[in-house]
């Protein structure tokens, strides 16, 4: 050995011995119990007399899964098995897959309704049954995805099949509507959405529902957040007038709980603002006392066409407040301090981004604001 490497190794910190012993005596005893496995699971697949059903069941399943081709040895095992234990899912998955027709489909069917906590006879029958059934395969996925197994596999093909399968869409919307505010929904949608196409998307956010059945805002805002960060904010805006808008928008922005935050699409408010309750106006934007200097932004989706902005019912006082209306993919800049104002919308422009400000120490208030179209 070169002399540099020797001394390398001899300047190391030394173990003690106690460790080593201990580091020993733990690898031998794993090596004795994984020897054990193995004998007591060839044991098993050779028939070896005084073998017991329960302690075969747990060996079975390694066998199995360690490598479910075919075998003279393993179908006479699986066959013994049945006899033994007739509510064994990976014996009925073992037969299944090596079966060909509708003597598949059926035993695989077995399978499924003997166990909702074999992983092995999820996986296979998801892949058995996702052309020709799918509606049964996500019934397996579901299982999987609750037990947290298998979900990236499983997200990445769900991916690859909704576009254009509408099949598939159906079974994995319906999926999603019995999830019940599981969380494997909205994790698929918030790592895939950005490769998935616009009507895709469209067909499966309405069932991102929470435990009692309603629309989750908050998954569906994620979603939107997720196609933001990719660019794609004609189709969130799609999304998020679809299903979270308060009633009016995008004519009509008021500063209801509803509509700040809630994703991008929603009020963004920025340090030195704050909503507050007026007595005769409802909810308003308030300048506070800090000195934050950025304005509360809101992205927009007013079709092409021209508008007069104003603060409705003259809601906005003490204060002189600056609106700046610009595309969110750059662009033509509009803004002013008079209201109303004349805006005019092209068609080269369908997601806007609104800016508000009010200088610091102003006390100044708004209430809500509406795009009337002139017509013009």
């Amino acid at each position: 050995m070169p002399a540099n490497k020797w001394q390398a190794r001899k300047s190391s910190p030394s173990v003690p011995r106690n460790v080593v012993a201990a580091l020993v005596g733990l690898a031998c005893a794993f090596a004795a119990f994984y020897g054990a496995v193995v004998l007591q699971g060839t044991m098993v697949l050779r028939g070896t007399p005084g073998s017991q059903p329960l302690a075969a069941a747990p060996l079975a399943r390694w066998v199995l899964a360690r490598d479910i081709d075919a075998t003279e040895e393993k179908g006479e095992f699986v066959r013994r098995a049945i006899r033994q234990s007739p509510l064994s899912p990976e014996a009925f998955t073992y037969l299944g897959i090596h079966a060909d027709g509708d003597r598949a489909d059926r035993l695989l069917e077995h399978a499924g309704r003997l166990s909702r906590h074999s992983t092995l006879t999820q996986q296979n029958l998801y892949n058995h049954f996702i052309d020709s059934n799918p509606a049964l395969a996500l019934q397996q996925a579901e299982a999987l995805l609750r037990r947290q197994k298998s979900a990236e596999p499983l997200f990445e093909d769900f991916a690859q099949r909704v576009d254009g399968n509408r099949g598939f869409v159906e079974a994995l919307g319906e999926a999603m509507r019995r999830s019940g505010g599981e969380a494997w929904p909205i994790n698929f949608l918030s790592e895939h959405a950005a490769e998935i196409e616009d009507e895709s998307i469209v067909a499966l956010t309405p069932n991102l529902r929470t435990g009692g059945g309603d629309l989750d805002r908050e998954a569906t805002a994620q979603v939107i957040e997720t196609l933001r960060y990719s660019r794609r904010n004609e189709l969130g805006a799609r999304l998020y007038t679809s299903f979270i808008a308060p009633e009016g928008y995008p004519l009509r922005l008021d500063w209801s709980e509803n509509s700040v935050g809630s994703s991008g699409f929603g009020w963004r408010l920025a340090e030195g603002y704050r909503t507050a309750q007026d007595g005769q106006n409802g909810p308003v934007l308030r300048r506070s006392n800090a000195i934050g200097s950025d304005g509360t932004t809101r992205m927009l989706a007013l079709p092409p066409g021209s508008y007069r902005l104003q603060p409705a019912d003259g809601a906005a006082d003490s204060g002189d407040w600056q609106w700046q209306l610009s595309c969110a993919a750059g662009g033509r800049k509009m803004s002013g301090r008079d209201w109303p104002a004349s805006i005019a919308i092209s068609a080269d422009c369908p997601v806007q981004q609104l800016e508000l400000r009010a200088p610091f120490g102003s006390n100044a208030t708004l209430g809500t604001l509406v795009f009337e179209p002139t017509g013009g």
